[in-house]
């Protein structure tokens, strides 16, 4: 394990929040209606076509699915351990589809390699397919750029910069493919059973693949410079002075009913990757008679007094 992976919750504990375990229930219990919806209209009809709406209805969890999973690729690759927001909007954000560019590109080589007898390129393409899929997964998370996503010369670059790391990620997705075909050839039944767990196992693989590329960054990304907006914030206010003078103009903006405003001043002091700096601010925002700026980060404040082990002042202010 790496040292980002050492960040934050453990891999195994990272899917075990609220966010994540609602997705795995609403997903499961959708499947398992659509599973038998399908079984019921197919009788029904005596085989007319509605598994389509089935079809459809099933593209969108995969999209739902797949989409929250980029989501946790790109928060872990920006050092963020919170679990993403759940939002449906994410249908239109577009990844799903260009990963499934990705795989009707690649395919469409493959068939007609195979259809001009070329079997043997044809099984190497394939094979390339297979090493390159996490590669893939990760720079469309990162770079949204369905050109990167197709480019082989962008695939194999990644996979040189990740190294050794990235036969873990290989070894990863090989257990989640063995364990899903083999579910699915035992019945629609065993697979129902197993689908929480590997849709579990496929969350915690989202976020290796996030921390991986998280170790990596400076390699991945070398013309950026990712501290600088903390490096601005905490020179403006390295003077104690500036810093009390910008809490105090948004105490008495919320006094005047500037809510929005006050959290936007409060909001760069407090998240400052500075241990001491988030816990005296929030502790100062938190007496104010006015909780609205206070109970806006305390999803912020909350993992960061587990990971502490404080949990005792976590209770008293829950």
């Amino acid at each position: 394990m790496t040292s980002a992976e050492q960040a934050g919750p453990s891999l195994l504990r990272y899917p075990a929040r609220m966010q994540s375990l609602v997705l795995i229930a609403y997903v499961c219990f959708s499947f398992y209606i659509l599973l038998f919806i399908s079984i019921f209209s197919y009788v029904l009809s005596e085989g007319a076509p509605f598994y389509w709406l089935g079809i459809f209805a099933l593209y969108i969890l995969l999209n739902i699915v797949f989409e929250f999973g980029q989501e946790i690729i790109a928060s872990s690759f920006n050092d963020r351990h919170e679990i993403p927001v759940i939002s449906f909007q994410w249908i239109d954000r577009g990844r799903f589809s260009r990963q499934l560019i990705m795989t009707a590109f690649f395919g469409s080589i493959i068939f007609g390699l195979y259809q001009n007898q070329l079997n043997n390129v044809a099984l190497a393409v394939f094979i390339f397919v297979l090493l390159i899929l996490p590669a893939s997964l990760t720079i469309n998370a990162i770079f949204e750029d369905l050109l990167e996503i197709i480019n082989p010369r962008t695939l194999l670059g990644f996979i040189a910069v990740i190294k050794f790391n990235y036969l873990g990620s290989l070894a990863w997705l090989g257990v989640l493919t063995y364990i899903f075909y083999t579910t699915l050839e035992m019945g629609f039944g065993a697979f129902s059973i197993v689908l929480p767990f590997w849709l579990y196992l496929c969350l915690m693989f989202f976020r290796h693949l996030g921390l991986v590329a998280l170790h990596h960054k400076g390699v991945l990304l070398p013309e950026q410079d990712f501290d600088i907006d903390k490096k601005e914030i905490e020179q403006h206010y390295s003077d104690s002075v500036a810093l009390h003078a910008a809490l105090e103009k948004a105490y008495w903006g919320l006094k005047e009913g500037q809510i929005e405003e006050a959290i936007n001043i409060v909001g760069p002091i407090i998240r400052t990757n500075n241990w001491a700096r988030f816990d005296a601010v929030f502790e100062f925002i938190s007496a104010w008679p006015t909780k609205i700026p206070a109970t806006h980060f305390v999803a912020d404040y909350l993992p960061t007094l587990r990971a502490r082990a404080a949990s005792f002042k976590a209770l008293d202010l829950c």
